[in-house]
């Protein structure tokens, strides 16, 4: 005859399972989300024509969605025929996501007050997640895609400014 445990271990007690990916160890990826983000804007349009929408995102996500360039950003407009306005906000969770439906005045961000050829500092925060040679900078959620800044996540470098775009610029190390 043996003895059968029937209590919970010590480690159940002390533990539960993960909110975020539900005890399973894993997170959805960036790009699994920007899928779930593409068929919310194809739910949203569907059902009534918006002319913007504004998305923040985490800016792993946010990156995919813009892509190398923006040219990620671009298809999706001309796929839905809307304005698409892409802030990141390294607070949400990956999965997270806020959208807002309008018309393009009023979900216009501000856009930052530099113009190409223009010199500033900024840390970069991320890698980006479609291109590993360019790095992410952020300045009031908007996208800075720094181009050869890839491996230098955290530090703080001297960028040139290339072009300006609603939701992102496009910059080189200086």
């Amino acid at each position: 005859m043996t003895r059968k445990k029937v209590r919970e271990g010590f480690g159940s007690l002390m533990q539960k399972d993960c909110p975020v990916c539900g005890g399973t160890g894993k997170v959805l990826s960036e790009s699994t989300v920007a899928m779930k983000v593409i068929r919310k804007i194809d739910e949203i349009t569907s059902r009534k024509k918006y002319p913007a929408v504004s998305l923040e995102l985490h800016p792993e996500v946010a990156a995919v969605l813009i892509g190398a360039g923006g040219e990620k950003l671009q298809e999706l407009e001309d796929k839905f025929g809307i304005d698409i306005f892409i802030s990141g906000n390294a607070e949400l969770k990956y999965e997270d996501m806020v959208i807002e439906k309008g018309s393009k005045e009023d979900l216009q961000p501000e856009i930052l007050d530099l113009d190409a050829g223009d010199r500033i500092t900024v840390k970069i925060e991320d890698q980006h997640a479609s291109n590993e040679n360019a790095g992410i900078a952020r300045i009031d959620g908007y996208i800075i895609i720094v181009n050869g800044a890839g491996n230098m996540v955290e530090n703080e470098v001297e960028i040139i400014i290339d072009d300006m775009h609603r939701t992102y610029a496009r910059a080189h190390l200086a």
